[in-house]
């Protein structure tokens, strides 16, 4: 028989070749059209993103510049593709970071209008003024977007620009030149760049930013039909910057381009001048340029005299060597120094350790004795009300601090002897550091006699200051000291106590002043102490009964004019030795997640009570896992088999067992000789813990207590033991016995459970709610639809969104544009990064910060600090212990601005 002509089989072949073909052609067909189309869609992500870290930049450029501050802005530098099993990527788009070669912003043909040692430095240009700057740009290096802008910080201003002929737009406008009030035509504030900063890659950076001269200071100046300022930039298209420029400066003022600067031009009249350095390397601070007095530059003999270091910026100087006639005095950062002149030869003052000072460098006064025929004929005589030497302010409190300025005849006035209302008053502090600070309570409104507080703030107890006041030609001095001290009974008092004892510290004093109270009785106990604890007899008090209080309060000094520290006690009923606290409720509960078929595994049982678990008595603790045991069938079949388990107290004073058998499972915790104090975490391991074929199961568990009653938690089934990684979509519940992470675009439709660390990567979802004993990590454009509970750190990056509440024991943090839909409660800081928002209200057991722009549509509730940074915005109230808590910078709470809130509401 011949095959030679048999063609059976030929069409399969020929089909299976087609179809193989097609389905290279569809691979080719989304490798070259798809891959591009998504991987640009990632591009133009991040260029949204880094665009918004950049005005972060800017706007940390300018509140380091202007507060003296440190501050640190991450930029993402380039984005990475999701992973693709098929079909192949282009290595992950870059961008560089880096300033721009130094450049010269220049004031021309403008003089200084100050007079004295300023006027001689500014005036010794030749009418021009000139500093150093650079620009910062960005960079991007994309594969498939190609209307990426390049981003460009120069002047306090943002600007993007699409290609050298193509349009550059704002996306921050400059505050270089604004409208003034009253005679002044204008301010023009400039904020220097210094330094080199040079990176690239595809990883985040961060820009570290640290002030060279805080804008603190103003200098007058003059200009006329000729002056301008001359703006160096970066932006290739000068013609197209220049439009943006005359769109946002004052009418009047034209921007006009060319040779690679914008000048302003139309500037003719009087000008306010401010000035600010900040650096992004690690660049030094800059040097003291001139001196001016403080107050005149006459004084008699005994008067204190002052002057103020100022560097090229106009700025003071923090840490300056100033001699009075070869007496060194270091300026504090006010850039102040004084000295009390001792005699009548006049007084030379110098910076710069020169011999031969330039005449800006050295200020003379004039010293005459009191009364002489010399002597100076004041105006004004400034003195602090009498205190004590020094005067005492308690840590963490503030003191209004009085002074009278006035004629040698009396209150404030002139010749004629009437008051002189609105004297100018001045205010410093030596040495000045964020420890310590000075209110003015009436501004420039006063009959003579003026008020200023002194905060203590963070002051550390012990720290001393001077305080000075000067008006007109005279100075005047006091020491303020930072006190501190503490009160509180030891121990509950009983009313079978003979005694009780009370524990006390003092700092910065050598003794203080105890009064005890018996509040029910009127019956007082005082005494001078100066150790640590009082033994205090109850027949002092008066004695005590049931449910009276007791009252400690610790003063300065007899006089009670100061208080440190105060504490409550009730006195309870008659009691044995080791008497416990009560047991209310379970603190909290949780239990460890198993795998699927696998035996011999270990499960972890956690609880904690509000009181004491005492042995012997209410010392036990059931926890019943019969909802979870599997009575139908020997190990091995379906279910969750505790028959053979044992127990082992991990953390814990005492002991477990366990009884499992049919359809029931009970461990049983009893407290051991130690006893266990309130809050403290029991620990139990399971160990021998039989699974079946139950994936996805979730089971509840009962922890009982006579007392706490009965709570119950939950745990699951996870598919197989330790840290899990999901590459596509699950229809249901996950649990994982360690860490869970969702791959780029997973959808899992149900809730995720894991004794690890949950991460959510770009665009995954979880439709339910997610419950970590770890961390939980949401990444850019990812969403939770219900709640996620975490036992670590929750962090959601770049446009996140949880629909729900977040809970978390650690710390909570919303980076730029991320949303929570609902609460946020935490026990640690939370922090709202740029345009971040919070729909509902934060709680947190330590400090909320919101920066840029973010938004809480409720209540803060914090027992630490909240800070509100420029223009973010709390719809509800901010709820803190005092005013002091409160930081704001141009932020809004409760429709009202942050500053007149805290003054209405603190």
């Amino acid at each position: 028989m011949s095959f030679s002509h048999d063609r059976r089989g030929q069409s399969v072949v020929v089909g299976a070749v087609v179809l193989f073909g097609f389905l290279i052609l569809a691979m080719a067909t989304y490798q070259v059209q798809f891959v591009p189309m998504e991987n640009e869609e990632i591009e133009f992500e991040h260029s949204q993103q880094v665009e918004g870290e950049f005005l972060d930049l800017r706007n940390a450029i300018l509140n380091v510049g202007s507060t003296g501050s440190v501050q640190s802005e991450p930029i993402q530098l380039g984005t990475r593709y999701p992973q693709r099993t098929f079909f192949l990527n282009p290595p992950p788009a870059s961008g560089s970071l880096q300033t721009t070669n130094t450049d010269q912003i220049r004031i021309e043909n403008v003089s200084v209008e100050e007079g004295g040692n300023a006027e001689a430095y500014w005036n010794d240009t030749d009418n021009d003024l000139t500093f150093n700057t650079s620009s910062l740009q960005y960079r991007p290096n994309y594969n498939e977007y190609r209307g990426a802008p390049r981003l460009i910080y120069e002047h306090s201003a943002v600007a993007a620009e699409f290609g050298g002929e193509e349009e550059a737009l704002f996306r921050s406008n400059p505050t270089v030149l604004r409208d003034g009030t009253g005679e002044v035509n204008g301010t023009i504030s400039i904020p220097i760049l210094l330094g080199e900063f040079s990176a690239n890659g595809v990883d985040p950076e961060s820009v570290d930013l640290r002030s060279v001269s805080s804008g603190e200071r103003t200098i007058a100046l003059s200009a006329n039909e000729s002056s301008r300022i001359v703006l160096p930039t970066a932006v290739e298209n000068e013609t197209e910057l220049a439009d943006e420029w005359n769109r946002t400066t004052p009418a009047g003022v034209t921007a006009r381009p060319g040779n690679g600067n914008i000048s302003l031009e139309g500037i003719d009249g009087s000008y306010s001048l401010g000035l600010s350095a900040v650096t992004a390397d690690d660049g030094g601070a800059e040097k003291p340029a001139y001196i001016v007095p403080v107050s005149g530059t006459t004084a008699v003999v005994g008067d204190s005299v002052g002057v103020e270091v100022r560097d090229k910026y106009n700025n003071p100087v923090a840490g300056a060597e100033v001699w009075f006639d070869g007496s060194k005095r270091v300026s504090g950062t006010d850039g102040r120094a004084f000295f009390e002149s001792n005699s009548s030869d006049g007084l030379t003052v110098t910076i710069n350790d020169s011999s031969n000072p330039l005449n800006y460098e050295k200020v003379l006064f004039t010293v005459t004795e009191a009364g002489g025929s010399g002597s100076v004929n004041r105006t004004f005589s400034t003195e602090w009300d009498p205190y004590p030497d020094p005067l005492t302010v308690v840590a963490n409190n503030d003191r209004d601090l009085n002074v009278t300025v006035s004629d040698r005849s009396g209150s404030v006035s002139d010749r004629s002897g009437n008051p002189i209302a609105n004297a100018t008053i001045d205010y410093s502090i030596a040495p000045r550091s964020p420890n310590g600070s000075l209110t003015k309570l009436n501004q420039s409104v006063h009959d003579g006699a003026d008020s200023v507080k002194f905060e203590a703030g963070s002051a550390k107890e012990n720290e001393s200051f001077d305080v000075y006041a000067s008006a007109g030609d005279d100075v005047d001095t006091i020491s303020v000291k930072v006190i501190d001290g503490s009160v509180a009974f030891r121990d509950e008092i009983s009313e079978n106590d003979t005694e009780f004892t009370v524990e006390h510290t003092l700092t910065n004093l050598g003794s203080g002043y105890l009064v005890i109270k018996n509040e029910d009785r009127d019956v007082n106990y005082t005494r001078t102490v100066s150790g640590v604890s009082s033994t205090i007899e109850v027949a002092n008090v008066g004695g005590i009964r049931d449910d009276e209080n007791i009252n400690a309060t610790l003063y300065e000094s007899s006089n009670k004019e100061t208080q440190l520290d105060s504490d409550d006690a009730t006195v309870v009923g008659e009691r044995g030795d080791g008497e416990s606290t009560p047991i209310t409720a379970f603190e909290s509960t949780s239990a460890s997640n198993l795998a699927a078929n696998s035996d011999d595994q270990t499960q972890t049982l956690t609880f904690s009570v509000d009181g004491d678990l005492v042995e012997d008595e209410d010392g036990v603790v059931e926890i019943d896992l019969s909802n979870a045991q599997d009575g139908t069938g020997p190990p091995g079949s379906r279910g969750v088999q505790y028959g053979d388990a044992t127990t082992t107290v991990i953390a814990g004073s005492g002991s477990a067992t366990i009884e499992a058998g049919g359809p029931n499972a009970v461990v049983e915790y009893s407290a051991g000789a130690g006893d266990d104090p309130p809050d403290a975490e029991i620990q139990i391991a399971i160990e021998g813990v039989d699974v079946g074929d139950v994936v996805g199961d979730e089971y509840d568990i009962e922890f009982r207590h006579p007392d706490a009653g009965t709570e119950i938690t939950t745990f699951g089934i996870a598919e197989t033991s330790g840290d899990r990684r999901l590459n596509g979509n699950v229809d249901g519940d996950v649990y994982s016995t360690g860490s869970l992470t969702l791959a780029n675009e997973a959808d899992i439709d149900g809730d995720v459970d894991a004794d690890g660390s949950v991460t959510l990567n770009y665009q995954s979802q979880v439709r339910g709610s997610v419950t970590s004993s770890d961390s939980v990590m949401i990444r850019n454009e990812a969403i939770v639809h219900q709640n996620i509970h975490s036992d670590g750190p929750v962090t959601l990056n770049f446009r996140s969104d949880v629909r729900g509440m977040i809970t978390s024991r650690n710390s909570v943090t919303l980076e730029n544009e991320a949303i929570v839909r609902d609460d946020i409660k935490a026990d640690g800081p939370v922090i709202l990064r740029y345009r971040s928002e919070v729909k509902g209200g934060v709680t947190s057991q330590n400090s909320v910060t919101l920066e840029n722009e973010a938004v809480v549509d409720q209540n803060i509730e914090a027992n630490g600090t909240v800070t509100l940074n420029y223009q973010s915005e709390v719809k509800g109230d901010v709820l803190v212990d005092s005013a002091g808590d409160i930081s704001c910078d141009d932020a809004t709470i409760n429709g009202q601005s942050c500053t007149e809130y805290v003054a209405e509401n603190y």
